[in-house]
């Protein structure tokens, strides 16, 4: 029953970190779709490296005369951490953090196309594989190495 997801089918979760260009810098793959996102992230490479401080550069990026900290965009879902930025919660919000939540929105659509263009080419992944789990992760971290 843990492989059934809240849709009611069999699913494992892919988490994933995505840069500007469509790649695939880290996967997590293998957590049965039941879990929760949080779970999940709250028990990966990506949560301790950037606990640690070494997950993104202690850099700042100049944009529009602005600096700005190197970050992790993350889902409402998700906490907000130094290094994870989310939106703001909430209806009936200010215009600046609305306007932020929008920015953030579009900036995370990046992730929504590059795993939409990764179930376009590898379709096997939406459907039912008679495959053990190990070798199903195995397949899913495969097609995010191959894809670009």
């Amino acid at each position: 029953m843990d492989y059934f997801n809240r849709k009611g089918f069999h699913s494992i979760v892919l988490q994933a970190l995505v840069d500007s260009e469509n790649r695939f810098v880290n996967v997590n793959v293998g957590w049965p779709g039941s879990v929760h996102d949080v779970r999940i992230l709250s028990n990966s490479k990506v949560f301790r490296r950037g606990e640690a401080g070494t997950l993104v550069p202690q850099s700042v990026r100049i944009l529009a005369r602005v600096p700005v900290p190197v970050v992790i965009l993350g889902d409402p879902v998700y906490p907000l951490l130094l290094w994870l930025i989310k939106p703001y919660p909430g209806t009936g919000l200010s215009t600046r953090a609305s306007n932020f939540n929008t920015r953030l929105s579009r900036a995370c659509v990046v992730v929504e196309c590059a795993l939409g263009r990764l179930k376009g080419r590898w379709q096997s992944l939406l459907k039912l594989n008679d495959v053990r789990i190990d070798h199903m992760t195995t397949l899913v971290n495969a097609c995010c190495i191959l894809h670009v």
